[in-house]
């Protein structure tokens, strides 16, 4: 009997507790959250810090009940402060308020400008950089307020984005036409075309008048004989 007993407390144990319990977080729209950081408190109090990895999820063991309280701490350094119960039933998070965010770089004519440097700032603090394809940068970012920079050889512009919703921001560069991938604004543009049109009309002149300067010696050459 006693044995039993033993065994019976053993079994009612092991059915209070998950040995290993996954625990997953995703936007609404599907996008596993990569390096969020997370604070889980178990009923038992303990309390664990824990940063998800490269697949968006973490396995957390010898779980009372199945059931954990779980607060968000952070994503990309932004802070959430989102909290959620986990029970056996809903082990995957889905972490409202994160937005995709598109950011369109452009020349003063409009054209795209690829290769450009994005640079989000949140607080002032930097959160994430990537580089334009086809003038366009997307991302996905919590609601909040950002600066977005854009960086183009040394032609630099930014603005502001209140992210609440998806959103798209257009930043435009000085950037009129590249020549040999030298980006150059209007005026240096129209500058360049002026001098190389004073360099054509100074060659020719110097042809005319070299042409001239010949048929002048050659007939010097000939009033003689004649």
């Amino acid at each position: 009997m006693r044995r039993l007993g033993i065994l019976l407390l053993i079994i009612a144990l092991y059915a209070l507790m998950v040995p290993a319990y996954p625990l997953e977080l995703r936007t609404e729209d599907g996008v596993r959250l990569i390096g969020a950081v997370l604070e889980v408190e178990k009923l038992d109090g303990e309390k664990i810090t824990v940063t998800l990895g490269a697949e968006g999820a973490v396995t957390i063991r010898e779980v009372p009940l199945g059931i954990l309280k779980v607060r968000i701490v952070e994503w990309k350094n932004i802070p959430l402060g989102y909290e959620y119960t986990v029970t056996p039933r809903n082990s995957t998070i889905i972490v409202p308020g994160i937005y995709r965010v598109s950011v369109f770089v452009q020349g003063s004519r409009g054209q795209a400008l690829s290769g450009a440097r994005v640079r989000i700032y949140y607080g002032g603090v930097p959160v994430e950089e990537g580089i334009t394809t086809d003038g366009l940068y997307t991302t996905l970012l919590p609601q909040g307020e950002y600066r977005i920079e854009a960086v183009y050889a040394d032609r630099i512009s930014e603005t502001t984005l209140k992210v609440e919703a998806p959103r798209e921001a257009r930043i435009t560069l000085d950037v009129f036409v590249e020549i040999g991938g030298l980006p150059l604004t209007q005026a240096e543009f129209i500058t360049i075309i002026i001098i190389v049109a004073l360099l054509i009309l100074g060659i020719y002149i110097l042809l005319y008048e070299y042409g001239a300067w010949r048929r002048k010696r050659l007939l010097a050459r000939l009033a003689p004989s004649s």
